[in-house]
């Protein structure tokens, strides 16, 4: 038993190495190495091969997102993670004012409706809302200002 117990336990971490490799894009292959040629190493390298694959694949995956691993960091993006992640209350907790894209796409349709006002204006003769004047425009900060 002794003596088959590393044979196992190699063959295992050469079909986990193989299958991470198979399931990952080849655009994020590490050290810009071919998938085949991958594959070829983790088998003809026992041991060193699928270390070598593991530990390179996972700091490239690291680098790729700021140097911190994502919960999907034992299987393939593209692939089933292998355990998943309930989210934190923080996360399912946030407000819209937390969101940039909501921010910005807040922004830019004040930004219209205002432009939208103006060239309305324009065309009926009056002149164009004056900034202030009027609810939807953007507030400076946290201040409200004073409506008349």
């Amino acid at each position: 038993m002794g003596r088959i117990l590393p044979i196992v336990l190699a063959f295992a971490l050469a079909i986990y190495a193989i299958a991470d490799c198979a399931r990952t894009p080849s655009d994020k292959l590490p050290g810009r190495v071919p998938k085949p040629l991958w594959i070829i190493l983790i088998i003809a390298l026992p041991w060193i091969g699928p270390i070598a694959w593991i530990v390179s694949s996972r700091v490239t995956q690291a680098e790729e997102h700021g140097g911190r691993l994502s919960a999907t960091v034992w299987s393939s993006e593209e692939g089933l993670p292998l355990f998943t992640r309930r989210p934190s209350t923080e996360e399912t907790q946030r407000a819209p004012d937390d969101d940039d894209d909501f921010l910005f796409a807040l922004e830019a349709q004040l930004y219209r409706e205002r432009k939208e006002r103006e060239r309305r204006a324009a065309e009926d003769g009056g002149e164009a809302d004056k900034p202030g004047d009027n609810e939807a425009d953007e507030l400076d900060g946290d201040e409200e200002r004073p409506q008349s």
